[in-house]
């Protein structure tokens, strides 16, 4: 199911970029040269909207699972994740400058962790969010964070539906 849902939102999250890289590419001078100087940003962009793929995915399964109604998981995996983004911010800027963990608050926030990962791989100067600006996570532990949240998101799927005696 997590390999099903993962292709499915990769769709959505790698192929449009993907795409849009080779666009660019083919409409460079050169596109040969063009192809061979920007390989490892296709490589980044792949590995970002798998990693993002996955986490939606695995996200997903977690809350489809304890719900027997689809339209109730929907609603609850959008409120969720909004509500997540919302409390993390907001809570940052309740707590920045007080609170030394302020930048812990990134971490319930899967969309903000998703543009810190992309801002690390694709640097700038700064970004719209303050929470993301303030975090200082590397690319390591943003990449194991993520890990880490799809295999206990496989695990949770996998006891969930598990026979029960």
């Amino acid at each position: 199911k997590v390999l099903a849902t993962t292709i499915l939102t990769m769709t959505l999250s790698v192929l449009p970029v993907v795409i849009l890289w080779l666009g660019r590419q083919l409409v460079a001078e050169s596109p040969g040269r063009a192809m061979r100087d920007n390989i490892d940003d296709l490589g980044k962009v792949v590995l970002i909207g798998t990693l993002i793929a996955l986490v939606l995915g695995t996200g997903g399964l977690v809350i489809s699972s304890l719900t027997s109604r689809r339209i109730v998981a929907v609603a609850m995996i959008v409120v969720l994740f909004l509500t997540l983004t919302a409390t993390a911010n907001i809570g940052y800027e309740l707590v920045a400058d007080e609170a030394e963990w302020a930048e812990y608050l990134l971490l319930i926030s899967p969309s903000d962790v998703f543009f810190a990962l992309i801002y690390q791989l694709f640097p700038v100067d700064q970004t719209e969010s303050l929470l993301i600006d303030a975090s200082d996570f590397s690319e390591t532990f943003l990449i194991s964070y993520m890990v880490g949240f799809v295999v206990l998101g496989i695990l949770f799927v996998r006891w969930r539906y598990s026979p029960k005696e």
